[in-house]
């Protein structure tokens, strides 16, 4: 079940601006190389499902949360470290589960995202 991460911002502008002691420029440059990242990282978690690779799954999910935290887009971050957390359940417990939702859910999160810049 995914969690409750709606009412979180898509993006913490304030938030990514005091980590990067409000370097912006150095900020802009780390939103682009997310951007690249994120997507990549989304086609990884696709692929370890796909081949039923619950290690990959938890070990990409755990990139994209810390990777999501560090930029303060916390809706990626709270979507990602859900997913992780169900991922070594299952893995411990080898019960199926489903996971769709989350890869949905993460896939328009990165678009939520994206729009942002776009039109900046």
């Amino acid at each position: 079940m995914l969690p409750d991460y709606l009412d979180a911002p898509v993006f913490d502008e304030a938030t990514a601006l005091a980590l990067f002691e409000d370097d912006r420029e150095l900020l802009e440059e780390v939103v682009a190389l997310f951007r690249t990242t994120a997507r990549r990282l989304h086609q990884e978690l696709a692929a370890s499902l796909e081949a039923g690779d619950l290690e990959t799954l938890v070990r990409t999910a755990h990139s994209l949360k810390g990777a999501s935290a560090n930029l303060a887009a916390e809706r990626i971050r709270a979507v990602s470290e859900a997913l992780e957390e169900l991922g070594r359940d299952a893995r411990k417990s080898g019960e199926g589960v489903e996971f769709d939702e989350f890869l949905t859910a993460i896939d328009q999160e990165i678009d939520m995202f994206e729009s942002m810049f776009d039109n900046a």
